[in-house]
């Protein structure tokens, strides 16, 4: 009788262990497929990448450690913003099996989804994800990965954190850092004012420009250019036609390179700006806060 106990306690010991080791096994196998998304060295690894979005899609590419966008035109981009949406899916997890059945994907939102598509520099694919609907819980996602026929839920990426078009990732900034300005021309109608930096001063028509007057008149024109965004960067041609009616700023800047800022006159805005080197890439402001046609004496164009 104590035998067949024995046995009993043994056997149900065995069971025990058995199903422990079965339940490690797959919790195992569950934290190794949450760091799947991406492969660790994936993103350090990505020489080029794609966004596909609706209807439209846009390429980057890095150079010298700063991603610039090369289609559907060429221009730099907010490179730490990519670097971040980079490493939010580099550290995201997938660990639930939700369906492979085509017929149900527009229920996780992967019937238009998000793609991004990530090149190595030799070209290979590294991997090709596709992002479907907000998940239940928070930041959390429904994706398709290359390579895995499974819909699967990602966690620890929030679908409001990829871009939602080209915008989201451009640098909007319209003028370069000032130690990179040299040339300020201002042109309003038949009034015109050229000044020129000269290492830490600045010069009018060749004449210094006192110290009081440069931070009266010159620091409130340069520190509103140097935060002035475009509310779009696009490739189009200038829509405000040169005429003597139009307002110019017209900043050099190094390698011989300009960006001239146009409004017609009397207007707060719209406002546009193009670059020398980029003719064919028109960045448009809806409007601007140091107002270059209110008269004040803080103001060039009024004297």
């Amino acid at each position: 009788m104590n035998k067949v106990k024995t046995i009993k306690k043994l056997a149900i010991t065995f069971v025990g262990i058995t199903l422990l080791l079965l339940l490690g096994k797959v919790l195992f196998r569950q934290q190794k497929e949450k760091a799947l998304l991406l492969a660790p060295e994936t993103a350090g690894k990505a020489a080029k990448i794609e966004f596909q979005i609706e209807n439209s899609s846009f390429t980057l590419a890095r150079k010298d450690a700063k991603w610039h966008l090369v289609y559907p035109f060429k221009y730099p981009t907010n490179s730490h913003k990519v670097d971040d949406i980079l490493s939010k899916v580099q550290r995201a997890s997938v660990n639930r099996k939700l369906t492979r059945r085509k017929g149900k994907y527009n229920l996780f939102g992967l019937l238009e989804p998000t793609i991004l598509k990530i090149w190595a520099k030799n070209g290979k694919v590294l991997s090709t994800l596709k992002f479907g609907d907000e998940g239940p819980f928070e930041k959390t996602i429904f994706v398709l990965k290359s390579g895995d026929e499974w819909v699967r839920q990602a966690e620890g990426i929030s679908k409001y954190e990829l871009p939602e078009n080209l915008q989201d990732i451009i640098y909007k900034r319209v003028f370069p850092p000032l130690n990179d300005i040299f040339e300020i021309k201002i042109k309003h109608g038949k009034k015109s004012l050229k000044l020129f930096r000269k290492e830490k001063t600045w010069l009018v028509q060749n004449v210094k420009i006192p110290e009081p007057n440069v931070k009266k008149l010159v620091e409130p024109l340069i520190n509103s250019l140097l935060s002035l965004e475009a509310d779009e960067v696009m490739m189009a041609k200038p829509q405000i036609k040169k005429v003597k009616e139009t307002f110019n700023i017209t900043v050099g800047y190094a390698k011989d390179q300009q960006i001239t800022l146009r409004a017609k006159k009397g207007k707060d805005g719209p406002f546009e700006a193009m670059v020398s080197n980029r003719p064919q890439t028109l960045l448009k402001i809806s409007s601007w806060k140091f107002n270059p046609f209110k008269k004040t004496k803080n103001n060039f164009l009024s004297r």
